[in-house]
């Protein structure tokens, strides 16, 4: 079904696409069911796949996006953490840069696409604070 959500389905890696892109997927409980789904079914034979991942800076942020970007997963708890943050912003760097870490671990993802339009230090930020470039990953 997520596939379906997402427009990846094997029509697309039948006719030769070699990587997939998801959409802004901050939901990993839903995204670790699809991707043992995709590697279950070998397609990572077929295909890298990309999760897209943002540094959500605040509430109204999420909203936007959720209304915005067709396919996109954010859940609630997101909402409300940054909702509780004293410091919303480093609260939704350090909530993409936890995401990312977990991809890192992820089997089948090939690799995060880390959106962040208007501010890319925000990519710098949440890729420091993943703390992956000391792991060398």
């Amino acid at each position: 079904q997520l596939g379906r959500h997402w427009g990846i389905g094997t029509a697309k890696l039948d006719n030769g696409v070699q990587w997939v892109q998801t959409q802004l997927c901050m939901d990993l409980p839903v995204l670790r069911s699809y991707m043992r789904r995709f590697v279950a079914d070998r397609l990572t034979h077929r295909a890298s796949l990309v999760v897209t991942i943002a540094p959500l800076l605040s509430v109204e942020s999420v909203r936007r996006l959720r209304t915005n970007i067709r396919g996109a997963l954010i859940p609630e708890a997101i909402a409300m953490r940054l909702e509780q943050a004293r410091d919303s912003e480093q609260t939704g760097v350090q909530i993409c840069a936890e995401m990312l870490h977990e991809l890192a671990e992820l089997p089948g993802v090939a690799g995060a696409h880390i959106i962040a339009p208007g501010d890319p230090e925000l990519v710098r930020a949440v890729i420091d604070a993943s703390g992956l470039r000391k792991k060398g990953v």
